[in-house]
């Protein structure tokens, strides 16, 4: 039996109310040591999950006045006996009555040491447990849906009907041994091998979509270029909604790059705003922070590259720009020309027509082959009056839609991922069985091989270095 423990389930730092977790045998026995309800009498086990003020003390000092919630085994999320402390959010209050609980009987818990027990216990299985991960962990909103689906069973549903197909062709294996020389019609070969090459083929699929979803976690980097004073800063600024990086009417302000994390359609975008690129300087720092606005361009998955349209093409000196694009694979590239509220009279004829902003890019350094890169989708913004700036916005929100469709796939962490492609070569060498007509027996053991994998997925079967690779990377008190 696990000893009780106890953590604080809140982050460490000031706040309006913290939240302490404890759980394991006799833990309302122990914490009544320390906690003196206003109702005098109550005793905690007559009052499971309902809300109680009272005064942690101990050494007959006063602590704090909190709300503890008691809750009876098995109604818990672990399982065992539970109780939480909501006291006021001070990190001295807080360490006070965590060493009290401490000297009660309790011990400090492990990371993921509360979903470690309901586990155990039954109460949720590891694909929930990993689920419960990824949601405090989502970086964005579709991350989290996928989560959710997750928790709710969506992957263990998945599993569950693996597990039945395979099932029934164990039995009806089986059966074939039992009654060999009866006169029973079974399933042909054919049919054994379709439904385990189905299932191989979803198994397939499924490790195929979840590899594809990673970037649910990574997210995509958009990067800002453009010649110094294109006002790329400016536009990191407004798409993040503060000041993030400076501005300044001198050219060359941004010597390196900042980075800055946005939800576009639901997915964690970093917009980087470099250094602006022209010709090689006699400043090494200028030239470093250049170096580094091509590396992020090359590493990039959408680049907005701006042009100052106040600025006569002739006078616009792109060829850096025009070398970077021209050399290296493109991400997907937007053109956008910037402060159109006082646009230079060449580049206003270009709104109307393509052949006309085609010239105007030519003249201002871009070569012929980059231009028909560029042009496909070409914006025209002020950042400082706001025009157009909204379109802009909503069409980087369909750009992000389209990099990452909404799909049903499931997103797998790395452990199931393991596990799931030992559970496909077990299928592989299971069909390959069949084929080569080789004893009943071998197929069914392949089949209960896939069984077993399954069950380590959900935790049926437990395997402690397993559960301590995933719980480990848990937080404290969760």
């Amino acid at each position: 039996m696990d000893k009780p423990v106890c953590a604080v389930a809140t982050p460490i730092g000031h706040s309006a109310i913290a939240t302490l977790r404890l759980t394991g045998e006799s833990t309302l026995a122990l914490v009544e040591k320390i906690f003196q309800p206003a109702k005098k009498q109550v005793k905690l086990k007559d009052y499971p999950r309902i809300s109680l003020l009272g005064n942690i003390t101990f050494n007959n000092e006063l602590i704090d006045e909190v709300i503890l919630v008691p809750f009876l085994s098995p109604y818990s999320f672990t399982g065992e006996e539970m109780a939480e402390i909501h006291c006021h959010g001070n990190p001295l209050i807080v360490k006070k009555i965590i060493q009290a609980l401490y000297k009660s009987g309790f011990e400090p818990a492990r990371p993921g040491d509360f979903s470690r027990r309901a586990v155990l216990n039954g109460k949720i299985d590891l694909t929930q447990a990993e689920a419960i991960l990824e949601i405090i962990e989502a970086r964005g909103e579709r991350e989290l849906q996928k989560a959710q689906l997750m928790k709710e069973g969506s992957f263990r549903n998945e599993l569950l009907r693996f597990r039945s197909s395979l099932l029934n062709l164990a039995a009806d294996l089986s059966a074939e041994l039992d009654f060999i020389e009866e006169d029973i019609q079974f399933q042909e070969k054919p049919e054994k091998i379709r439904i385990i090459d189905e299932i191989c083929n979803e198994v397939k699929i499924l490790l195929k979509n979840s590899e594809q979803m990673q970037i649910l976690r990574s997210g995509y980097e958009a990067v800002l270029l453009g010649a110094p004073n294109a006002g790329k800063s400016s536009l990191l600024n407004y798409l993040i909604g503060k000041d993030r990086a400076i501005v300044s009417e001198l050219p060359g302000t941004t010597r390196d790059y900042l980075e800055s994390e946005l939800q576009i359609s639901g997915m964690p975008v970093k917009f980087v705003d470099t250094a602006g690129l022209r010709k090689a300087t006699d400043d090494n720092t200028e030239n470093l922070g250049m170096k580094r606005s091509k590396e992020k361009y090359k590493e990039s998955d959408i680049c907005l590259l701006l042009i100052d349209s106040s600025i006569a093409p002739e006078n616009q000196l792109l060829q850096e720009l025009d070398d970077l694009i021209a050399n290296n694979k493109s991400p997907i590239l937007v053109l956008v020309l910037n402060k159109w509220d006082i646009v230079q009279e060449e580049w206003l004829k270009s709104i109307s027509s393509k052949q006309a902003l085609k010239k105007n890019l030519i003249v201002a350094g871009l070569s012929e082959s980059v231009v028909e890169k560029l042009i496909a989708e070409t914006h025209h913004i002020s950042i400082t009056q706001q025009l157009n700036t909204e379109e802009l916005r909503d069409r980087l929100s369909t750009l992000v839609e389209n990099l990452h469709p909404h799909t049903g796939s499931i997103l797998l962490a790395g452990w199931q991922t393991e596990i799931m492609e030992k559970m496909y070569e077990e299928l592989l060498k299971m069909s390959d069985a069949i084929k080569l007509n080789e004893l009943a027996e071998i197929v069914v053991s392949h089949i209960q091989n896939c069984i077993d994998f399954m069950s380590e997925l959900t935790g049926e079967i437990t395997n402690e270095e397993l559960l301590g690779r995933i719980f480990s990377r848990f937080c404290i008190g969760k």
